[in-house]
């Protein structure tokens, strides 16, 4: 007997079908375990791809989602354009993820993204990103319930380190088995550190991340105005799909 969806079910399949039928991608990347160099045997593979609608569906009394889960071969988290762009404005160290790993599929429109990362940082909002992306992991991985301690360890130095790095020279190392914190982090995905020496080293790197902020040549805003030229560019470039 074929289970009836309730109506709630309904109507968020129907807006994914309509999603579906007009969305195209214009970046798909491989992040995670993968890109950090420190997958494992059964390490999932987590695609995070950008797409885009034609404006004329924005612009409707229905429009579509900004976000997606897309049916494919792995983990596939997606973000419309403009969603996507707000998040790198807000200092998502897994937005900048997207920017920075070699895209298995880019077109035009995304390599024009890739190229607008500097002008979507800011000091202020990087440091709180970082840091508060990091306090969370810490959390997770002191909880006596979570299921995935010796995962946030990792994610813990890691991103600690990566906000730093940022916040001095404007890009970050994705690939962190080759940075001075890599052993550490697979270390610690691997349950070969304690709690406390992790929040040992967690210490000294926010005391480095502090610094940074305090040195850091970013800017106090992001720059908004060739980000806005670009999104005002693609919208009217493509108000319909004409092929």
């Amino acid at each position: 007997m074929t289970k009836q969806l309730s109506r709630r079910d309904q109507e968020r399949q129907t807006r994914k079908q309509k999603l579906d039928a007009i969305a195209r991608n214009v970046l798909r990347v491989i992040v995670g375990s993968h890109a950090h160099g420190t997958a494992g045997p059964t390490s999932d593979t987590d695609i995070r791809s950008v797409f885009m609608v034609p404006t004329a569906a924005l612009v409707s009394l229905d429009p579509p989602p900004d976000t997606a889960k897309k049916e494919s071969e792995g983990d596939d988290n997606a973000w419309e354009l403009a969603h996507f762009m707000r998040l790198c404005c807000k200092g998502s160290p897994t937005v900048f993820e997207v920017l920075l790993v070699d895209p298995f599929e880019c077109n035009e429109i995304g390599t024009g993204l890739r190229r607008l990362m500097p002008h979507t940082l800011a000091r202020p909002v990087i440091f709180n990103a970082f840091y508060g992306y990091a306090r969370r992991e810490k959390g997770t991985f002191l909880s006596p319930l979570s299921g995935r301690i010796f995962k946030s360890m990792g994610h813990y130095l890691r991103i600690l380190y990566n906000g730093a790095e940022i916040l001095r020279t404007g890009t970050m190392t994705v690939r962190i088995v080759d940075t001075p914190i890599g052993q550490m982090c697979l270390d610690a995905k691997r349950g070969l550190l304690k709690a406390e020496d992790v929040l040992a080293k967690g210490e000294e790197l926010i005391a480095d991340l502090r610094r940074a902020e305090a040195e850091s040549p970013l800017p106090e805003l992001p720059n908004m105005e060739p980000l806005n030229e670009f999104l005002l560019d693609v919208r009217r470039k493509h108000f319909t799909w004409t092929d």
